[in-house]
Order: structure tokens, then C-alpha cells, then sequence
């Protein structure tokens, strides 16, 4: 269930590959923080 919430990415060129890791890793935080506010609403 977990794994469905993270986007795919599709192969991309090696040059444009590092963003990837930074934009998710800037991003997971929040979207992760706002799940985690759901579930222990639960």
C-alpha cells in the first residue's frame, strides 16, 4: 500500500538522474508527515 503512494520514475539520461534523489528526498518528508498525522488520527 505503502510503495503505491511513491511516484515511478521512468529511465532517464545519467545527467539528469541525481535531481531525482534530491527532490524526493526534500519531498518525502512532508508527504510522510502528512500520512503519518492521518493514520495516527485513526
Amino acid at each position: 500500500m505503502f510503495h503505491a503512494l511513491l511516484p515511478i520514475h521512468p529511465p532517464k539520461p545519467k545527467h539528469s538522474k541525481p535531481l531525482f534523489p534530491i527532490t524526493t528526498f526534500l519531498s518525502f518528508p512532508q508527504t510522510f508527515k502528512k500520512f503519518f498525522i492521518m493514520f495516527t488520527k485513526y
